[in-house]
C-alpha cells in the first residue's frame, strides 16, 4: 500500500504541478480510472475507445496489493483534454497467454480538472 501511495504522489507531482484554467483550480492530483483482478496476473491488456477504435495502453506497471490482487488502468487523466464535457464508451480487455479473459464496458467521462468513471465494473473474478 505504501508503494501505491508514493507512485500516485509521484506521478500527480511530475504532471499536474498546478492546474488552474480560466478560474477553475483544480487538485494536482493524477486520476486514473483502474480494475482489480481477483484471481490472476494478465499477461496483456488494453483500453479501446469504441467512438474512435483506438488501441490505448497504459504505461503504468500494474500493481499487487497485500491481499494478491493486482489493480490495472483502464484509462487515466492523460485523456483528459480528449474527454473534456463528453461521456465515451470504452471496453478494457485483459489477456492471459493470447486469450482474451477480460472484456469490460466502461462509460468515463472528463471536466476541466480530470477524468471520471460513470459506469463499469471496479472489480472482476478471473
Amino acid at each position: 500500500m505504501k508503494n501505491i501511495i508514493i507512485t500516485i504522489i509521484t506521478v500527480a507531482t511530475l504532471f499536474l504541478a498546478s492546474c488552474e484554467e480560466e478560474g477553475v483550480v483544480c487538485t494536482t492530483e493524477f486520476a486514473t480510472v483502474n480494475l482489480e483482478v481477483v484471481g490472476d496476473s494478465l499477461t496483456d491488456y488494453f483500453t479501446i475507445r469504441l467512438i474512435t477504435n483506438d488501441t490505448i495502453r497504459s504505461q503504468e506497471t500494474p500493481y499487487k496489493i497485500n491481499n494478491g490482487n493486482y489493480i490495472y488502468v483502464v484509462l487515466t487523466d492523460g485523456m483528459r483534454k480528449e474527454l473534456e464535457g463528453k461521456k465515451e464508451p470504452f471496453v478494457f480487455k485483459g489477456e492471459i497467454d493470447g486469450e482474451t479473459v477480460i472484456s469490460e464496458e466502461y462509460t468515463i467521462s472528463a471536466n476541466e480538472c480530470h477524468i471520471g468513471k460513470d459506469s463499469g465494473k471496479d472489480k472482476v473474478e478471473l
